[in-house]
């Protein structure tokens, strides 16, 4: 299998990229401080920020492999024992 990479557009990182997983149009990242950002990816080539938040636990690394969400109501994120934590999305 062939293919090709396309630069449809970029962001600037206030910090290294960890993860990225998509729920249908909405980007989740998370980086090394540790935080999540959220992205509308309606258009890839033109990503608009909806949300971002902290743990809530200072010492949690963010596991996006177990989180779900959509553009309208954020991502939550599962923090075993200590529940869940939402992150917002404004769409």
């Amino acid at each position: 299998m062939e293919g090709k990479f396309v630069l449809l557009g970029s962001l600037d990182a206030t910090a290294q990229v960890n993860n990225l997983r998509t729920f249908d149009s909405l980007l989740a990242v998370t980086d090394s401080k540790p935080g999540v950002e959220l992205f509308n990816a309606t258009d890839p080539a033109k990503l608009v920020s909806v949300g971002s938040g902290k743990p809530p636990l200072c010492w949690w690394w963010t596991d996006l492999e177990r989180t779900d969400g959509n553009l309208a109501s954020g991502v939550w994120v599962p923090l075993n024992a200590y529940g869940l934590w939402r992150v917002g999305s404004k769409p």
